[in-house]
Protein backbone atom coordinates (compact mmCIF):
# COMPACT_ATOMS: atom_id res chain seq x y z
CA UNK A 1 0.00 0.00 0.00
CA UNK A 2 1.26 3.49 -0.77
CA UNK A 3 2.53 5.67 1.87
CA UNK A 4 0.47 7.98 1.15
CA UNK A 5 -3.06 6.50 1.01
CA UNK A 6 -3.24 6.80 4.48
CA UNK A 7 -3.01 10.65 5.14
CA UNK A 8 -5.21 10.87 2.23
CA UNK A 9 -7.72 8.82 3.92
CA UNK A 10 -7.37 10.73 7.10
CA UNK A 11 -7.54 14.08 5.48
CA UNK A 12 -10.73 12.92 3.05
CA UNK A 13 -12.74 11.14 6.29
CA UNK A 14 -12.10 14.28 8.79
CA UNK A 15 -13.34 16.54 6.26
CA UNK A 16 -16.54 14.01 6.02
CA UNK A 17 -16.56 14.63 9.22
CA UNK A 18 -16.56 18.32 9.07
CA UNK A 19 -19.06 18.37 6.61
CA UNK A 20 -21.88 17.09 8.35
CA UNK A 21 -21.26 18.50 11.60
CA UNK A 22 -22.11 22.00 9.57
CA UNK A 23 -24.94 20.43 7.89
CA UNK A 24 -26.16 19.72 11.50
CA UNK A 25 -25.87 22.83 12.39
CA UNK A 26 -27.85 24.02 9.03
CA UNK A 27 -30.33 21.54 10.25
CA UNK A 28 -30.61 22.72 13.50
CA UNK A 29 -31.20 26.10 12.24
CA UNK A 30 -33.80 25.63 10.10
CA UNK A 31 -35.80 23.42 12.68
CA UNK A 32 -35.61 26.00 15.64
CA UNK A 33 -36.83 28.69 13.46
CA UNK A 34 -39.87 26.40 11.90
CA UNK A 35 -40.56 25.94 15.67
CA UNK A 36 -40.63 29.86 16.48
CA UNK A 37 -43.21 29.94 13.83
CA UNK A 38 -45.20 27.66 15.38
CA UNK A 39 -44.88 25.14 12.09
CA UNK A 40 -44.33 21.28 11.58
CA UNK A 41 -41.01 20.39 10.84
CA UNK A 42 -42.85 17.79 8.75
CA UNK A 43 -46.34 17.40 6.83
CA UNK A 44 -47.74 14.14 7.15
CA UNK A 45 -47.87 12.03 3.75
CA UNK A 46 -50.39 9.40 2.39
CA UNK A 47 -50.96 6.84 5.65
CA UNK A 48 -49.85 3.24 4.49
CA UNK A 49 -52.47 0.74 5.10
CA UNK A 50 -50.64 -2.62 6.81
CA UNK A 51 -52.08 -5.46 5.41
CA UNK A 52 -50.50 -7.96 7.63
CA UNK A 53 -51.79 -10.43 9.86
CA UNK A 54 -51.01 -12.49 13.10
CA UNK A 55 -50.33 -15.73 10.33
CA UNK A 56 -48.02 -13.43 8.08
CA UNK A 57 -45.61 -12.46 11.38
CA UNK A 58 -45.52 -16.18 12.55
CA UNK A 59 -44.52 -16.78 9.16
CA UNK A 60 -41.81 -13.81 8.74
CA UNK A 61 -40.55 -14.95 12.53
CA UNK A 62 -40.43 -18.54 11.59
CA UNK A 63 -38.35 -17.53 8.40
CA UNK A 64 -35.93 -15.26 10.11
CA UNK A 65 -34.61 -17.77 12.54
CA UNK A 66 -34.37 -20.98 10.32
CA UNK A 67 -32.43 -18.12 8.22
CA UNK A 68 -30.29 -17.48 11.35
CA UNK A 69 -30.10 -20.71 12.12
CA UNK A 70 -29.09 -21.85 8.01
CA UNK A 71 -26.52 -19.01 7.90
CA UNK A 72 -24.94 -20.16 11.09
CA UNK A 73 -25.06 -24.02 10.75
CA UNK A 74 -23.33 -23.70 7.37
CA UNK A 75 -20.57 -21.61 8.38
CA UNK A 76 -19.83 -24.15 11.62
CA UNK A 77 -19.71 -26.67 9.14
CA UNK A 78 -17.41 -25.15 6.78
CA UNK A 79 -14.64 -23.99 9.06
CA UNK A 80 -15.23 -26.79 11.67
CA UNK A 81 -16.29 -29.49 9.85
CA UNK A 82 -18.25 -32.93 11.14
CA UNK A 83 -16.48 -35.28 13.26
CA UNK A 84 -15.21 -37.71 11.10
CA UNK A 85 -15.12 -40.89 13.34
CA UNK A 86 -18.14 -41.17 16.44
CA UNK A 87 -17.22 -42.57 19.50
CA UNK A 88 -17.37 -46.30 19.30
CA UNK A 89 -20.29 -47.53 22.27
CA UNK A 90 -19.06 -47.89 25.65
CA UNK A 91 -16.16 -45.14 25.42
CA UNK A 92 -15.96 -42.33 27.02
CA UNK A 93 -16.36 -39.22 24.66
CA UNK A 94 -15.73 -35.52 25.69
CA UNK A 95 -16.47 -32.75 23.48
CA UNK A 96 -14.38 -30.27 22.40
CA UNK A 97 -14.75 -27.08 23.96
CA UNK A 98 -16.28 -24.71 21.47
CA UNK A 99 -14.25 -21.60 20.78
CA UNK A 100 -15.51 -18.16 20.63
CA UNK A 101 -15.63 -17.16 17.06
CA UNK A 102 -13.71 -13.66 15.96
CA UNK A 103 -15.21 -10.34 15.79
CA UNK A 104 -14.55 -11.01 12.20
CA UNK A 105 -16.51 -14.23 12.08
CA UNK A 106 -19.31 -12.74 13.19
CA UNK A 107 -19.55 -10.00 11.22
CA UNK A 108 -19.28 -11.74 7.79
CA UNK A 109 -22.50 -14.57 9.81
CA UNK A 110 -24.06 -11.04 10.31
CA UNK A 111 -23.64 -9.66 6.85
CA UNK A 112 -24.94 -12.76 5.00
CA UNK A 113 -28.03 -13.15 7.56
CA UNK A 114 -29.18 -9.74 7.03
CA UNK A 115 -28.14 -10.04 3.04
CA UNK A 116 -30.55 -13.48 3.16
CA UNK A 117 -33.38 -11.66 5.26
CA UNK A 118 -33.56 -8.49 2.64
CA UNK A 119 -34.06 -11.12 -0.17
CA UNK A 120 -36.26 -13.92 1.24
CA UNK A 121 -39.05 -11.56 3.47
CA UNK A 122 -40.06 -9.90 0.86
CA UNK A 123 -41.13 -13.06 -0.72
CA UNK A 124 -42.77 -14.22 2.42
CA UNK A 125 -44.49 -11.18 2.65
CA UNK A 126 -46.63 -11.83 -1.15
CA UNK A 127 -48.34 -14.03 1.17
CA UNK A 128 -50.19 -11.47 2.48
CA UNK A 129 -50.05 -8.79 -0.40
CA UNK A 130 -49.22 -9.26 -4.21
CA UNK A 131 -47.40 -6.09 -4.04
CA UNK A 132 -45.16 -6.12 -0.21
CA UNK A 133 -42.49 -3.14 -1.53
CA UNK A 134 -45.38 -0.72 -2.46
CA UNK A 135 -47.30 -1.13 0.89
CA UNK A 136 -44.44 -0.86 2.29
CA UNK A 137 -43.81 2.25 0.22
CA UNK A 138 -40.79 1.69 -1.48
CA UNK A 139 -41.51 3.00 -4.57
CA UNK A 140 -40.75 5.96 -6.76
CA UNK A 141 -43.51 7.85 -5.37
CA UNK A 142 -42.35 11.29 -3.97
CA UNK A 143 -38.71 9.86 -3.81
CA UNK A 144 -36.69 12.46 -3.82
CA UNK A 145 -38.78 13.87 -0.67
CA UNK A 146 -38.56 10.60 1.09
CA UNK A 147 -35.05 11.03 0.96
CA UNK A 148 -34.93 14.57 1.89
CA UNK A 149 -36.99 13.32 5.05
CA UNK A 150 -34.07 10.46 6.14
CA UNK A 151 -31.53 13.29 5.60
CA UNK A 152 -32.78 15.92 7.39
CA UNK A 153 -33.92 13.27 10.12
CA UNK A 154 -30.81 12.10 10.46
CA UNK A 155 -29.03 15.54 10.65
CA UNK A 156 -31.50 16.38 13.66
CA UNK A 157 -31.31 13.31 15.61
CA UNK A 158 -27.99 12.23 15.70
CA UNK A 159 -26.66 15.00 17.69
CA UNK A 160 -29.42 13.98 20.37
CA UNK A 161 -28.68 10.80 20.12
CA UNK A 162 -24.67 10.71 20.58
CA UNK A 163 -25.37 13.09 23.78
CA UNK A 164 -27.44 10.25 25.50
CA UNK A 165 -24.94 7.78 24.02
CA UNK A 166 -22.18 9.22 25.63
CA UNK A 167 -23.68 10.42 29.10
CA UNK A 168 -25.27 6.79 29.41
CA UNK A 169 -21.58 5.69 28.54
CA UNK A 170 -20.45 7.67 31.23
CA UNK A 171 -22.38 6.14 33.82
CA UNK A 172 -21.37 3.16 33.56
CA UNK A 173 -18.17 3.11 33.33
CA UNK A 174 -18.02 5.44 36.47
CA UNK A 175 -20.09 2.81 37.91
CA UNK A 176 -19.85 -0.52 36.55
CA UNK A 177 -17.05 -0.42 34.08
CA UNK A 178 -15.75 -0.12 30.83
CA UNK A 179 -18.83 -1.53 28.42
CA UNK A 180 -18.02 -3.84 25.55
CA UNK A 181 -17.54 -2.80 22.16
CA UNK A 182 -18.97 -3.76 19.26
CA UNK A 183 -17.98 -6.44 17.29
CA UNK A 184 -17.52 -4.09 14.36
CA UNK A 185 -15.42 -1.95 16.07
CA UNK A 186 -13.37 -5.11 17.56
CA UNK A 187 -13.02 -6.47 13.76
CA UNK A 188 -11.96 -3.42 12.49
CA UNK A 189 -9.63 -2.11 15.46
CA UNK A 190 -7.71 -5.94 15.69
CA UNK A 191 -6.95 -6.02 11.73
CA UNK A 192 -7.87 -2.44 9.50
CA UNK A 193 -7.46 -4.04 5.61
CA UNK A 194 -9.09 -2.70 2.76
CA UNK A 195 -11.26 -6.31 2.84
CA UNK A 196 -12.29 -5.25 6.06
CA UNK A 197 -12.97 -1.71 5.77
CA UNK A 198 -15.65 -3.01 2.96
CA UNK A 199 -17.15 -5.70 4.93
CA UNK A 200 -17.71 -3.32 7.85
CA UNK A 201 -19.57 -0.39 5.94
CA UNK A 202 -21.35 -3.13 3.58
CA UNK A 203 -22.53 -4.71 6.85
CA UNK A 204 -23.33 -1.44 8.90
CA UNK A 205 -24.53 1.18 6.13
CA UNK A 206 -26.43 -0.94 3.54
CA UNK A 207 -27.39 -4.49 4.96
CA UNK A 208 -28.23 -3.67 8.59
CA UNK A 209 -30.09 -1.00 7.75
CA UNK A 210 -32.72 -2.25 5.12
CA UNK A 211 -33.12 -5.95 7.59
CA UNK A 212 -33.47 -3.81 10.64
CA UNK A 213 -36.07 -1.53 9.08
CA UNK A 214 -38.13 -4.06 7.03
CA UNK A 215 -38.64 -6.15 9.82
CA UNK A 216 -39.39 -3.42 13.11
CA UNK A 217 -40.60 -0.69 11.05
CA UNK A 218 -42.12 -1.99 8.18
CA UNK A 219 -43.36 -4.94 9.67
CA UNK A 220 -43.55 -4.39 13.45
CA UNK A 221 -44.62 -1.33 13.82
CA UNK A 222 -47.68 -1.61 11.18
CA UNK A 223 -49.23 -4.76 12.68
CA UNK A 224 -48.82 -3.53 16.26
CA UNK A 225 -50.61 -0.22 15.18
CA UNK A 226 -53.61 -2.68 13.57
CA UNK A 227 -53.25 -4.84 16.92
CA UNK A 228 -53.44 -2.40 19.45
CA UNK A 229 -56.62 -0.20 17.71
CA UNK A 230 -59.81 -0.12 19.56
CA UNK A 231 -62.64 0.78 17.62
CA UNK A 232 -64.59 3.79 19.78
CA UNK A 233 -67.53 2.73 21.24
CA UNK A 234 -69.37 5.28 20.08
CA UNK A 235 -68.97 4.65 16.40
CA UNK A 236 -72.09 3.08 15.08
CA UNK A 237 -71.78 0.69 11.73
CA UNK A 238 -74.85 1.99 9.44
CA UNK A 239 -76.49 -0.91 7.08
CA UNK A 240 -75.63 -0.44 3.45
CA UNK A 241 -78.62 -0.18 2.18
CA UNK A 242 -79.71 2.45 3.90
CA UNK A 243 -76.75 4.84 2.25
CA UNK A 244 -79.06 4.76 -0.85
CA UNK A 245 -82.24 6.51 0.88
CA UNK A 246 -82.78 10.06 -0.33
CA UNK A 247 -82.33 12.56 2.88
CA UNK A 248 -85.09 13.74 3.43
CA UNK A 249 -85.47 17.92 4.49
CA UNK A 250 -87.02 17.98 7.28
CA UNK A 251 -84.47 16.30 10.26
CA UNK A 252 -87.89 15.99 12.11
CA UNK A 253 -89.43 13.45 9.18
CA UNK A 254 -88.93 9.99 10.02
CA UNK A 255 -86.78 7.86 7.65
CA UNK A 256 -89.06 5.55 7.05
CA UNK A 257 -92.19 8.32 6.15
CA UNK A 258 -94.28 7.80 2.76
CA UNK A 259 -93.17 11.06 1.59
CA UNK A 260 -89.18 10.07 1.47
CA UNK A 261 -89.89 6.07 0.29
CA UNK A 262 -91.20 7.02 -3.00
CA UNK A 263 -92.15 4.35 -5.34
CA UNK A 264 -89.53 5.22 -7.68
CA UNK A 265 -86.97 5.74 -5.21
CA UNK A 266 -87.41 2.76 -3.36
CA UNK A 267 -84.63 0.65 -3.90
CA UNK A 268 -85.33 -2.98 -5.95
CA UNK A 269 -84.35 -6.06 -4.87
CA UNK A 270 -84.41 -7.59 -8.68
CA UNK A 271 -81.21 -5.29 -9.91
CA UNK A 272 -78.32 -7.15 -9.10
CA UNK A 273 -75.77 -4.19 -9.70
CA UNK A 274 -77.52 -2.26 -7.10
CA UNK A 275 -78.25 -4.77 -4.66
CA UNK A 276 -78.91 -3.77 -0.94
CA UNK A 277 -76.42 -6.33 0.18
CA UNK A 278 -73.60 -6.13 -2.36
CA UNK A 279 -70.15 -6.65 -0.85
CA UNK A 280 -68.44 -3.45 -0.96
CA UNK A 281 -64.70 -4.08 -0.84
CA UNK A 282 -61.62 -2.26 0.66
CA UNK A 283 -60.20 -1.11 -2.78
CA UNK A 284 -63.98 0.14 -3.31
CA UNK A 285 -63.91 2.03 0.18
CA UNK A 286 -60.88 1.95 2.18
CA UNK A 287 -61.88 4.42 4.51
CA UNK A 288 -65.18 3.15 5.92
CA UNK A 289 -63.39 0.98 8.47
CA UNK A 290 -59.98 2.07 9.68
CA UNK A 291 -57.23 -0.41 10.77
CA UNK A 292 -55.46 1.55 12.76
CA UNK A 293 -55.43 5.56 14.79
CA UNK A 294 -52.84 7.95 15.63
CA UNK A 295 -53.02 6.55 19.42
CA UNK A 296 -52.75 2.86 18.32
CA UNK A 297 -49.60 4.10 16.15
CA UNK A 298 -48.15 5.67 18.91
CA UNK A 299 -48.23 2.82 20.83
CA UNK A 300 -46.77 1.07 18.09
CA UNK A 301 -43.63 2.83 18.27
CA UNK A 302 -42.60 3.08 21.47
CA UNK A 303 -43.25 -0.43 21.70
CA UNK A 304 -41.32 -1.25 18.62
CA UNK A 305 -38.15 0.78 19.95
CA UNK A 306 -38.31 -1.22 22.90
CA UNK A 307 -38.04 -4.38 21.04
CA UNK A 308 -35.06 -2.96 19.20
CA UNK A 309 -33.20 -1.82 21.92
CA UNK A 310 -33.30 -5.08 23.57
CA UNK A 311 -32.16 -6.79 20.16
CA UNK A 312 -29.01 -4.53 21.06
CA UNK A 313 -28.93 -5.57 24.21
CA UNK A 314 -25.36 -7.31 24.09
CA UNK A 315 -23.99 -3.92 23.29
CA UNK A 316 -24.90 -2.14 26.63
CA UNK A 317 -25.43 0.80 27.30
CA UNK A 318 -25.78 1.47 23.62
CA UNK A 319 -29.45 0.23 24.21
CA UNK A 320 -30.20 3.80 25.69
CA UNK A 321 -29.42 5.80 23.01
CA UNK A 322 -31.13 3.25 20.31
CA UNK A 323 -34.20 3.30 21.94
CA UNK A 324 -34.26 7.06 20.93
CA UNK A 325 -32.70 6.41 17.47
CA UNK A 326 -36.10 4.38 16.96
CA UNK A 327 -38.20 6.56 18.38
CA UNK A 328 -37.72 9.07 15.72
CA UNK A 329 -37.19 5.93 12.81
CA UNK A 330 -40.77 4.92 14.24
CA UNK A 331 -42.04 8.50 13.81
CA UNK A 332 -40.54 8.88 10.26
CA UNK A 333 -41.91 5.83 9.04
CA UNK A 334 -45.11 7.05 10.44
CA UNK A 335 -45.08 10.76 8.98
CA UNK A 336 -44.01 9.59 5.12
CA UNK A 337 -45.37 6.03 5.58
CA UNK A 338 -42.62 4.26 3.61
CA UNK A 339 -39.58 2.39 4.83
CA UNK A 340 -37.09 4.83 2.50
CA UNK A 341 -36.97 7.52 4.63
CA UNK A 342 -35.81 5.37 8.03
CA UNK A 343 -34.00 2.95 5.93
CA UNK A 344 -32.09 6.35 4.52
CA UNK A 345 -31.49 7.86 8.48
CA UNK A 346 -30.76 4.78 9.93
CA UNK A 347 -27.96 3.99 6.72
CA UNK A 348 -26.47 7.29 7.14
CA UNK A 349 -26.45 7.42 11.49
CA UNK A 350 -24.39 3.95 10.94
CA UNK A 351 -22.35 5.69 7.93
CA UNK A 352 -21.24 8.38 10.69
CA UNK A 353 -19.91 6.26 13.21
CA UNK A 354 -18.41 3.71 10.58
CA UNK A 355 -16.54 6.90 9.21
CA UNK A 356 -15.53 7.54 12.73
CA UNK A 357 -14.54 4.50 13.16
CA UNK A 358 -12.25 4.48 10.71
CA UNK A 359 -10.73 8.02 11.40
CA UNK A 360 -10.03 7.07 14.81
CA UNK A 361 -7.98 3.94 13.62
CA UNK A 362 -6.35 5.58 11.17
CA UNK A 363 -4.82 8.50 13.42
CA UNK A 364 -1.26 7.66 14.24
CA UNK A 365 -0.57 7.53 17.51
CA UNK A 366 1.14 10.35 19.32
CA UNK A 367 4.76 10.22 19.33
CA UNK A 368 6.21 9.34 22.90
CA UNK A 369 8.65 12.16 24.04
CA UNK A 370 12.14 11.00 25.74
CA UNK A 371 12.29 9.55 28.63
CA UNK A 372 11.67 12.07 31.69
CA UNK A 373 14.93 12.13 33.92
CA UNK A 374 14.33 10.47 36.92
CA UNK A 375 14.14 13.21 40.29
CA UNK A 376 17.37 14.12 42.10
CA UNK A 377 16.59 12.55 45.37
CA UNK A 378 16.70 8.98 43.15
CA UNK A 379 19.50 9.41 41.41
CA UNK A 380 21.76 10.19 44.39
CA UNK A 381 19.89 7.75 46.51
CA UNK A 382 22.83 5.56 48.09
CA UNK A 383 22.20 1.81 50.13
CA UNK A 384 21.07 2.60 53.23
CA UNK A 385 22.64 1.68 56.19
CA UNK A 386 21.41 1.11 59.58
CA UNK A 387 22.28 3.88 62.18
CA UNK A 388 22.92 1.88 65.56
CA UNK A 389 21.34 3.29 68.64
CA UNK A 390 23.70 5.26 70.88
CA UNK A 391 24.30 3.51 73.80
CA UNK A 392 22.51 4.76 76.21
CA UNK A 393 24.48 5.60 79.97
Amino acid sequence: MPAFLPKLAIIILGSSLLVVFLAMLQAWAWALSLLLKKRPLWNTDDHVATRWTWKTVILVGVTWFILQAGVVGIFVVATKGIPANPPAAGQDHKPDKPSAMSPAELMMITMAFNGLVVVFIPLVLRSATPTPLKDLGIDRNQLARRVLAGVVGFLLVTPLVYGVNLSSSYVWRTFVGKPDPHPLEKMVRSEFTGTIALVAFLSAVILAPAAEELIFRGILQSWFAKLLYRKPRHEETVPIFLENLPVPEDPQAEVFSEEVLLPETQPSLETSSDSLFDVITEEERPHDEPEDSPASRKAAIVLTSLLFALVHLPQWPAPVAIFFLALALGWLYDRTGSLIAPFIMHALFNGLATIGLFYSVLLPEPAKGPAKPAPASQQSARPHTEKKPLLQP
